[in-house]
C-alpha cells in the first residue's frame, strides 16, 4: 500500500511540466506503450545555526524557508561546518514504465541503495542513490472513462486515469507494467552555486 501512494504521487509528479518526457522505443517497438520522465534540480542552503553535540543543523534556503535536522553519525566531518557556510544540495528523480505481454516478465519487486560520505578530514559531502523496481498487472480498462486499474504484488488493486487514452488502446487485461523509479542526492558543503558552475 506504501507504494501505490508513492506511486501515484510520482505519476502525478510526471504529468509535471518540471519533468523532461522521453518516449522509448522506434516505431516497431511501439505496440505496447513506455515511457521515462526525469527532473533535476539543485538548491542553496545556508548553515544558520549548529550544535555539535546534539548534532542539531538549521539551514536558510534562498527562500528564506528554514530547516531544522539532526546529522546522522555517518556524518563524521560535522565539525567543520560552520555557520554561514553554503550547502549544495543536488536531487535527481527519474521514472520509467513499460507494458509487457503476459507471462514475459517475472514478477516481483526490488528495492537496491547506495550510499557515499566523505573521508574523515574531508569537506563534508555525501551521497544516496536509491533503485526500486516493480511489477503491477493491468486488471480492468475502461475506454469510456479513460481508466485502468493495476493490481501490485501485494494483491492490491488502484484505479489511475490514464495521461495518454492511446495508451490503453495498446495495451490489454493481464498485461505487465514494470515500473522503475531511481533517485539521487548529493549535498556538498562550504561550495556556492557560482563555485559549482565553474
Amino acid at each position: 500500500m506504501k507504494f501505490i501512494c508513492f506511486l501515484t504521487l510520482t505519476l502525478a509528479l510526471v504529468s509535471n511540466s518540471s519533468f523532461a518526457n522521453h518516449h522509448e522505443g522506434g516505431e516497431a517497438e511501439m505496440t505496447k506503450p513506455s515511457f521515462s520522465a526525469s527532473r533535476a534540480v539543485t538548491a542553496d542552503a545556508q548553515v544558520i545555526a549548529i550544535d555539535y553535540e546534539t548534532r542539531i543543523v538549521t539551514l536558510r534556503g534562498d527562500d528564506g524557508i528554514q530547516k531544522t535536522f539532526t546529522a546522522d553519525a555517518d556524518v563524521v566531518n560535522l565539525p567543520q561546518v560552520k555557520v554561514g557556510d553554503h550547502v549544495i544540495a543536488e536531487f535527481y528523480e527519474e521514472i520509467s514504465l513499460s507494458v509487457h505481454k503476459p507471462n514475459s516478465v517475472m514478477l516481483g519487486s526490488v528495492l537496491a541503495s547506495d550510499v557515499a560520505v566523505a573521508k574523515e578530514g574531508e569537506k563534508p559531502a555525501g551521497g544516496l542513490m536509491s533503485t526500486f523496481v516493480t511489477t503491477q498487472t493491468v486488471e480492468e480498462i475502461n475506454l469510456d472513462n479513460n481508466t485502468f486499474k493495476l493490481k501490485d504484488v501485494e494483491g492490491t488493486v488502484t484505479e489511475f486515469t490514464a495521461r495518454d487514452p492511446d495508451n490503453l488502446r495498446r495495451s490489454e487485461v493481464g498485461d505487465i507494467v514494470v515500473i522503475k523509479i531511481v533517485q539521487a542526492i548529493g549535498i556538498a558543503v562550504g561550495l556556492d552555486i557560482k563555485t559549482l558552475e565553474q
